[in-house]
């Protein structure tokens, strides 16, 4: 027999692994039943018999054999779908420890069915993130405090909570963490422990800066930086240095030559963000200079003065135009509009300048004209028309 010669009273789940031999009503669990068997299985390794009953053909539910390999299996006692039959593991009433009852299910309560533990260390993954951004820790399970190998079939449910809990608010640093609490393991042939300490990097955030300046003549930036790219309603940091672009005209640029720029928060770092820099045009005047000449000339209109020019800069010439320069042009019609354009030549480049032109006057006068009387003679007596002249 394996558990009774003849069952006159009820069997519910029980289990029978002893060999097993005889002549009649032979079992692996009982020989003869004369009552109720429910949820009860057999060893048909080790009995060495392929029904539970005595001639009688196993039935699910209530007695059935399995290999010695399944016989240690929880999953053999909880089959789906069988419902208040399961044996309990959870609460539990069974447990099966790989080394205690050779692996077969043994009672709970029992002092001597408790595991032989693997101590596991939690550790952090090394990683980094940016300030502002929340931290994405994530741990692994080894088999040692610091190396080891990673240990996958501990089943951990929960949140870690770290040594130096870390937020989008933490502060740039190397921060060590440890494992402090909250997670448990599914698979209870293990222990839980802290590992040693991991870093974990927050690392500055990259702003993007933009800065602006009129042209004059040099290409160093001083002032006039805006950031954008705060996290936390954090306030603008402030800035020092220069920076210089890779020329002096007017004109925008995505980065510079060479920065001694800082920022006066060690939260933020301008490496890495992105840099729109400008220089603007300078506003430059240019006056046609005022003249005057006399009626019939025809002058050649070349002043002028000029307001805005940057850098000790010249200006070569400039195209002058006036109605009045006509030899033709009468006193009457002035002063006439002197108009100018085209500046051009000297050491200024027109790019760097947004350029306005002032009008001159030209006024005509009045030419120097000399009349003389032609010399007459006459005979006693007459009366001489006199109208010759020079």
């Amino acid at each position: 027999m394996g558990l009774s010669s003849y069952a006159s009273f009820t069997i519910s789940k029980s289990y029978a692994t002893g060999s097993v031999s005889g002549t009649t009503s032979v079992g692996g669990l009982v020989g003869n039943n004369g009552n109720t068997l429910t949820n009860n299985f057999y060893d048909k390794t080790s009995t060495g018999q392929t029904k539970g009953i005595g001639g009688v053909a196993d039935l699910a539910g209530k007695v059935w054999g399995m290999s010695t390999a399944d016989m240690k299996l929880q999953a053999s006692f909880t089959p789906a779908g069988t419902g208040a039959g399961q044996w309990n593991f959870t609460t539990p009433v069974w447990r099966i420890v790989s080394d205690v009852n050779n692996g077969y299910p043994c009672l709970a309560w029992s002092a001597a069915c408790v595991a032989s533990t693997t101590p596991l260390y939690l550790r952090l993954i090394t990683g980094t993130s940016i300030y502002g951004d929340t931290p994405g820790l994530s741990y692994a399970l080894y088999d040692a405090s610091s190396g080891g190998s990673v240990v996958s079939d501990a089943t951990p449910t929960g949140s870690v909570t770290w040594s130096n809990p870390l937020s989008a608010s933490s502060n740039v640093n190397t921060y060590g963490e440890i494992y402090s609490s909250g997670i448990t393991l599914g698979n209870a042939g293990y222990t839980l422990s802290a590992g040693a300490s991991i870093n974990w990097v927050i690392a500055p955030r990259p702003l993007n800066l933009t800065a602006s300046k009129t042209y004059n003549g040099s290409s160093d930036f001083n002032a006039g930086f805006v950031l954008t790219g705060m996290a936390n309603g954090n306030a603008q940091p402030a800035v020092s240095g220069s920076a210089s672009a890779a020329s002096a005209n007017a004109g925008s640029y995505n980065s510079f030559s060479g920065s001694t720029l800082a920022l006066d928060n060690g939260n933020y770092t301008l490496a890495g963000g992105s840099i729109a820099a400008t220089i603007d045009k300078a506003a430059l005047t240019v006056t046609a200079g005022n003249a005057s000449k006399s009626y019939g000339q025809t002058p050649t209109l070349t002043a002028f003065s000029s307001t805005g020019l940057q850098n000790a800069e010249t200006i070569g010439s400039v195209t002058e135009s006036s109605a009045g320069s006509a030899a033709t042009a009468s006193v009457s019609g002035g002063p006439y509009t002197i108009t100018p354009g085209s500046a051009t030549g000297g050491s200024f480049n027109a790019g760097n300048y947004s350029i306005s032109y002032a009008n001159g006057s030209l006024t005509v006068t009045p030419a120097a004209l000399t009349v003389t009387a032609g010399n007459a003679s006459k005979s006693y007596g007459q009366t001489p028309t006199l109208s010759a002249l020079s």
